[in-house]
C-alpha cells in the first residue's frame, strides 16, 4: 500500500513538472509573437510615417562600427 502511494506521489510530481515544463514553453512562445507583433505594428506604423515626407535623415552604416550622417530619398515609393 505505501508503494502505491509512493508511485502515485511520483506520478504527481512527473505530471506537474511536465505541466510547468509546457507552461513554460507556451509563456515563451507568447512572448516570442508578441515581440513579432510589435515588429509588425512599428513596421506599419513606419510605413504611413514615410510618404508624408520625401526625404529623412539617418545616420547611415559604414562598415560594423562607423556610421555618418545621410537621407533617405524617395521614401513614398514603396515596393512589395
Amino acid at each position: 500500500m505505501a508503494e502505491e502511494a509512493q508511485r502515485k506521489a511520483q506520478e504527481f510530481l512527473e505530471a506537474q513538472q511536465h505541466y510547468y515544463k509546457q507552461l513554460k514553453e507556451g509563456k515563451d512562445e507568447l512572448k516570442a509573437y508578441q515581440k513579432s507583433k510589435e515588429e509588425h505594428v512599428a513596421t506599419i506604423h513606419l510605413l504611413k510615417d514615410l510618404p508624408s515626407k520625401v526625404r529623412h535623415d539617418i545616420m547611415v552604416p559604414l562598415g560594423s562600427l562607423a556610421f555618418m550622417p545621410g537621407q533617405l530619398v524617395h521614401t513614398n515609393e514603396t515596393t512589395v
